[in-house]
Order: C-alpha cells, then sequence, then structure tokens
C-alpha cells in the first residue's frame, strides 16, 4: 500500500516485490514476451540502463521481435522523442525507455512518449529507477502501463518494485512455482520475499 501510494497506483494490487530492479524486471519481459509472435517489434532506447534495454532485447531475441534503438538527440544525452513517430507502428509490442539516464541525469518527456506509443496499441515499461530521488512519479496521470523501480536509490531496503496496470497484471501469466499464489499481483512473486526490508 505504501508503495502503491508512493507512484500514485490505484491499488496495491499493481504493485509487487523482488530482490531488485534489475531482477523484477528480467522475470517480467519473459512473462510478457510470451504474448509476441515473430514479426512483432519492441523499441528501447541507447540511453537506458542494461537492466531495462538488455531485459527486453534478449526477450525480444528469444521471440525472435525485432528490436528498434530510440537515439539520443544532442550531447546532453536527451532522447529524441520526435523520432518515435518513424520507429512506431501497428507491430509495436512495447516500448522500454528511461525516466531518467543514469548517464547523463537527463529526464525523460514520459507524457508524450506514452500517449504516441498508446496511439499505436503499444504498452510502455518505465525504468524509473533513476528519477525517484529527486522526482515523484503519478502512474495515473501519465497513463503508463508498467514502472519499476529500486527503494535503495531513495534510501530505502534493498528491494525492487514494479507497478503494473491491474488488467494487464491479471491477463499476463507469469512464470511462477506451484505453491505461489494465482492472482495478481502475489502471482508475480517467486518464493518468500525479504519482509525485514519491506518493513523498513
Amino acid at each position: 500500500a505504501s508503495a502503491a501510494s508512493l507512484v500514485g497506483a490505484a491499488s496495491a494490487s499493481e504493485i509487487f516485490f523482488g530482490p531488485n530492479m534489475t531482477s523484477v524486471t528480467f522475470s517480467f519481459s519473459r512473462a510478457l514476451s510470451q504474448q509476441w509472435l515473430p514479426g512483432d517489434e519492441v523499441i528501447v532506447s541507447v540511453a537506458d540502463h542494461g537492466a531495462n534495454r538488455s531485459s527486453w532485447v534478449m526477450a525480444a531475441q528469444d521471440r525472435d521481435v525485432q528490436v528498434h534503438y530510440l537515439p539520443v538527440k544532442d550531447q546532453r544525452g536527451e532522447l529524441d522523442v520526435d523520432a518515435l513517430d518513424e520507429l512506431l507502428s501497428g507491430k509495436t509490442k512495447l516500448v522500454a525507455l528511461t525516466a531518467a539516464s543514469n548517464i547523463t541525469g537527463t529526464i525523460t518527456d514520459l507524457k508524450t512518449v506514452i500517449e504516441k506509443c498508446h496511439k499505436v496499441g503499444a504498452k510502455v515499461f518505465i525504468d524509473a529507477v533513476h528519477l525517484f530521488p529527486h522526482q515523484l512519479v503519478d502512474v495515473q496521470a501519465l497513463d503508463v502501463d508498467f514502472l519499476a523501480g529500486s527503494a535503495y536509490k531513495f534510501y530505502g531496503p534493498h528491494l525492487g518494485f514494479l507497478y503494473g496496470k491491474a488488467e494487464w497484471l491479471s491477463s499476463i501469466k507469469p512464470y511462477k512455482v506451484e505453491p505461489a499464489p494465482t492472482y495478481a499481483p502475489h502471482c508475480w512473486e517467486t518464493g518468500t520475499l525479504n519482509f525485514e526490508a519491506l518493513s523498513a
């Protein structure tokens, strides 16, 4: 509930936890990518942290899906959001981008990105790890599909979390072991959580 409040989620059922953002994103990418078919496309950026970019690139390779890279537009390292217009198509299944670059500190115009992506039916996954220490995020106002963060980046415990719209978390089949619940969000959490960290 605290994490849901932090990101402006509609419900605590839209948040799940894992050991870190990298692990949460990697496992989630494997599940979401099962909906992709050969010939589909995903977009990542050249400015993203490897935890976000390579998780989706490897998932795309496994599914025979084409990867496009959103470039930067200047020496400051700002993403060329206008280039999305040429990269997006009806084949685009996912766009995975950083909210703020861990290299340059530049901030992405998330509202514009999300609006462009949703116009073609693409889902949007945002890595907000490096934005959270400096700025709050409202996932409902942004209308973002998925957003990941790391609590330890803003002096919290060492764990990662992922927000997903309820409709998506309940409709995507997770990789999980038999004892895990069958309902979202807990079906996304494998094994016993780090309760000591969660209580901090």
